[in-house]
């Protein structure tokens, strides 16, 4: 008989690194054919993310909507009640993937013969959710430096541990390889790809590129992706006289196709659990520049290629110019990840998945 998993996030759309990663493990997961996962979105559920998934995983989204206030709504209703009108049949395994209402209602959960585990993707600080975090079978982190912080915060009361987020590097490399309508002029392309939010910071970017062009630089910014402050981005571009400099490419069902074609990639954010946008130019073979937010550490010093600044504009800005001044440092860095990027591979993150979630180590082919 299968073990049926049930993974509960909050949106279902392309853009999203948390549904992104909830994917790739329902994907990893369903390799095994003693398992049968499914995936329940609480919120969105944007049909054109349907292609990232195995035929073989479930999906039951539940609202199929979002709205501004939604929310607080939804906070009204009791995590216990929640959980009865969303997971409607019996699963062994419970997995809340993200804060807020999916670790609440895990947590909550009636189901006294599943395991129960919930994911800390970006830190809680001060641990709010801590009563469900000790509720559940395991606290998961997606670095081991946020496992490490809640295990010291919290004096030992939370089953923590860390599984670095599964991640298909073949697919990636060979979508990587698709063309794409660009013209590179000769200038350094620097990268960007994510959802245009404001924790994610691409406002600092383009202050930074204007700081650079009037310090006699020149470079090419592309960013990839859609959201709330892509209007703004566009105005703030454009007040600042930046037209050529910079390049919005929005919503790209391939992103890893400029990704690929670029020479460094920038993640911005002011937070983040463990950057997945990072870790897919890390397997492309594009150095990264980041910001010191959660998992960054580990992500440059797995790969051994990149920067890490601190979370400052002037930060930002020094590194960006660091591989402006120093562009055999920049072909240095591709070098190494021709071999580093093997520590991100899918074979050796899935391994880790299984054993915390109490399967058998065993690593199909």
């Amino acid at each position: 008989m299968k073990k049926k998993i049930c993974i509960v996030f909050n949106h279902f759309q392309f853009q999203d690194g948390v549904a992104r990663a909830a994917i790739a493990t329902a994907n990893t997961l369903v390799e095994r054919e003693d398992v049968e996962v499914t995936l329940i979105p609480i919120f969105k559920f944007h049909e054109n993310a349907l292609g990232l998934v195995d035929k073989r995983v479930k999906i039951k989204p539940f609202f199929r909507f979002y709205f501004r206030g939604m929310q607080k709504l939804v906070d009204l209703i009791s995590p216990k009640m929640l959980y009865s009108l969303v997971i409607k049949e019996k699963y062994d395994v419970e997995i809340g993937f993200c804060r807020k209402t999916p670790i609440q209602m895990i947590g909550s959960s009636k189901n006294s013969d599943a395991k129960h585990f919930v994911w800390m993707h970006e830190y809680d600080p001060g641990l709010k959710l801590k009563k469900y975090y000790e509720s559940a079978d395991k606290l998961i982190c997606v670095s081991r430096e946020s496992s490490e912080r809640v295990a010291s915060e919290s004096g030992g009361s939370i089953n923590v541990d860390f599984a670095y987020n599964p991640i298909d590097d073949i697919a990636i490399i060979e979508q990587g390889k698709a063309d794409v309508e660009i013209s590179k002029t000769g200038e350094p392309v620097f990268v960007s790809v994510g959802r245009l939010s404001p924790e994610k910071g691409f406002d600092r970017i383009i202050n930074a590129v204007k700081r650079l062009k009037d310090d006699g630089y020149k470079l090419k910014f592309w960013l990839v992706g859609d959201g709330d402050e892509y209007g703004k981005l566009v105005e703030q571009t454009k007040a600042l006289g930046l037209e050529e400099e910079i390049v919005f490419w929005g919503t790209q069902k391939n992103p890893h196709a400029y990704t690929s074609k670029a020479d460094v990639f920038i993640c911005s954010s002011y937070r983040e659990g463990y950057s997945t946008a990072c870790t897919e130019a890390v397997i492309l073979g594009v150095p990264v520049i980041t910001t010191l937010v959660g998992g960054a550490r580990e992500i440059i010093e797995d790969s051994q290629a990149g920067l890490l600044v601190a979370n400052t504009d002037d930060a930002l800005y020094e590194g960006i110019k660091y591989a402006l001044d120093n562009p055999d440092k920049v072909l240095e860095w591709k070098s190494v990840l021709k071999t580093s990027r093997v520590r991100f591979s899918h074979a050796e993150r899935k391994k880790k998945l299984f054993d915390l979630l109490g399967l058998t180590s065993r690593v199909e082919k």
